[in-house]
């Protein structure tokens, strides 16, 4: 969500030439900064970067947020916690992820 929130007032603030890039992190960093599991890295990235498009689209108003991925479910935006939709596109880096 906070991605996703950060992404959208960017892509706003920037007339829609804000561009996105996620990836992981390497295994060190994972595991003994952040104190979590490094497992299935790239099944993580993938529910992510779809859990980040469906915010992004309930930001929108193109959906209610109902986000229910193999790591992540997402589904309460309450209207006064939404932010306003701008219209603006927010490019992907990797547009094969997240189709969903």
């Amino acid at each position: 969500m906070v991605s996703a929130a950060a992404a959208h007032e960017l892509a706003g603030n920037t007339g829609g030439r804000f561009r996105l890039g996620l990836g992981t992190q390497v295994r060190a960093h994972i595991v003994r900064r952040y104190g979590i599991d490094y497992d299935r890295p790239a099944a993580r990235m993938r529910d992510y970067v779809r859990a980040v498009k469906a915010c992004l689209r309930a930001f929108e108003g193109q959906e209610h947020l109902d986000y229910d991925g193999e790591f992540y479910r997402l589904d309460l935006l309450p209207p006064d916690w939404a932010p306003a939709p701008h219209g603006q596109p927010v490019p992907w880096t990797s547009p094969r992820w997240g189709r969903s």
